[in-house]
């Protein structure tokens, strides 16, 4: 997984072909709960999506997170909150994007981090349609590319706000068992892969 230094648990990929990658949301509810690093490591433990989904079931977070999620037979995406987790029906049948917002439309109703976050949007619609572009083709330099994209700065997947900065960018292959990490923003340096 790629971390940061104290944390018990992050996005990554595991030896059974799981991958498992976060981005933040906000609703208003807030609670003394589980913290999510807690919920990344059990979910890197698992051997398949089903296990992963037992594991929302089970926890009681504290604040609200998305869960991009994947195995050797299928992809999920579920936004899970201090009162349970729902599963957004898909935009596209074979691939998942998302940023810092709820797509559930049930979760919607009570999303906070579009008032700080008003990128969340347009980033989210730029990468689906980099996606849909190279769709059936897609490769790994085309995830770095896309993640070093500055189209409609400042709103554009590649940031560069000066109240918000990048620690690092990763690209996990479970099927591959690879993780490539560049700190920083991946415009700015190189990735270095790590295998399982």
């Amino acid at each position: 997984m790629a971390t940061f230094g104290g944390l018990i648990g992050y996005g990554g990929i595991n030896s059974a072909g799981v991958g498992y990658m976060m981005n933040a949301l906000g609703n208003s509810v807030w609670r003394l709960g589980l913290p999510h690093y807690a919920v990344k490591r059990a979910l890197l433990e698992q051997t398949e999506l089903a296990g992963c989904r037992e594991v929302f079931g089970r926890a009681r977070v504290a604040s609200s997170a998305n869960n991009l999620l994947v195995d050797h037979d299928a992809i999920a995406d579920v936004e899970l909150t201090p009162d349970g987790f729902e599963e957004p029906p898909p935009a596209y049948r074979d691939f998942l994007v998302h940023t810092n917002h709820f797509r559930s439309p049930c979760l919607a109703e009570d999303e906070q981090y579009l008032k700080r976050l008003p990128d969340s949007v347009p980033r989210c619609e730029r990468m689906e349609s980099l996606v849909r572009e190279r769709h059936g083709r897609l490769g790994l330099s085309d995830v770095k590319a896309f993640l070093s994209d500055h189209s409609g700065h400042p709103t554009s997947i590649c940031r560069h706000d000066e109240r918000m900065t990048s620690i690092y960018s990763v690209i996990g292959e479970p099927d591959r068992g690879l993780l490539h990490v560049a700190p920083g923003n991946p415009c700015q340096s190189e990735y270095v892969t790590y295998e399982v």
